[in-house]
Formats: C-alpha cells, structure tokens, sequence
C-alpha cells in the first residue's frame, strides 16, 4: 500500500510539473498619460498625508517650500547662508518617516558635501541652501526630492520620504 501511495504522488507531481500553465493577461493598451498622471497625483497626495500625520505628532514647527520640502531651523547663527560649490561637512542622522534608521555620521563619519554639485538627493541641497555653517535642522524631505520611485538599491525603498537631522560643521 505504501508503494502505491509514493507511486501515485510522483505520477501527481510530476504530472502537475508538465502542466501548461497560461501567463496572466497583460492589458491590451500600455496606460495613458491621464492614467499615469492620476497614479502619480495618489503617490504624492498618500504621501503627503504621511508627512503631515508625522509632523503632527511630533509638534514640528516646520516651513515647507514650494518644492514640497519640510524643514525647520533648530538652533540658527549669524552669518551667511551657503552658497553653491561651498564644501561643508555635516553631521547627521538620516531615518526613514516611520523612524526607522538609515544612516548617521556617528557610524558612517560626517558626510561631506559641495552645496548643489554632488550627489546627495535635491532636498538636501535645497535644505542647505537655507542654512549657516553651525546651523542645526531638520527636515521631511519627500521622495520627488529625495531618491523617487527606485530608491537608492541598498537602504531606502522607491517613494520614501526621509528625515534629516544635520548640523552644518
């Protein structure tokens, strides 16, 4: 019995493994630009939501440019603003928008960074832009001005938004 029982389980097995199985239906017609334009419009608006319920709950009294960036000055100086090409070092601590750590300079060392001519996602160029050397901030950068729909490949997943915790050395 308990031959029959191995034999008729590899007949089903291997039976099953030559089944023909038909690939699921494609639409016939790639979206049209409305379409993409709405998904995107529910991207953007399901992550500003996002933005705005972490904002609240932690009381931040931020400033918000017309590109979509989040920031607030925590602790400001004299002086001047940074200019494009300045180098500047910062210290800094980088999470995800629920919390969760991405990066920061106590284990990565400071990141270095040439105002508006390296490779550091847009927001933060933007947020420097605004700031002081000796300047503390933090801001909710949006994934359109962070690392869009791909992400970076390693840490940060598409349409993420970040938050930044830096202090201009």
């Amino acid at each position: 019995m308990h031959r029959y029982l191995t034999y008729m389980a590899l007949s089903l097995f291997f039976s099953a493994c030559h089944r023909q199985v038909a690939p699921p239906e494609l639409p016939d017609q790639k979206p049209t630009e409305e379409q993409m334009v709405a998904l995107n419009r529910d991207i953007v608006s399901h992550e500003a939501t996002d933005i705005r319920l972490v904002l609240q709950r932690y009381g931040w009294k931020v400033q918000k440019t017309e590109s979509g960036l989040f920031y607030e000055i925590t602790e400001s100086r004299d002086g001047q603003t940074l200019r494009p090409g300045e180098r500047v070092q910062l210290k800094y601590r980088l999470t995800l928008l629920d919390g969760e750590p991405v990066s920061d300079s106590d284990s990565d060392g400071l990141m270095e960074v040439v105002v508006e001519k390296s490779d550091a996602p847009v927001g933060l160029h933007q947020l420097l832009r605004l700031m002081k050397r000796g300047e503390k901030a933090r801001a909710v950068i949006p994934s359109h001005l962070a690392y869009g729909q791909i992400g970076d490949g390693d840490r940060i997943p598409g349409f993420a938004s970040l938050v930044y915790y830096i202090e201009v050395q």
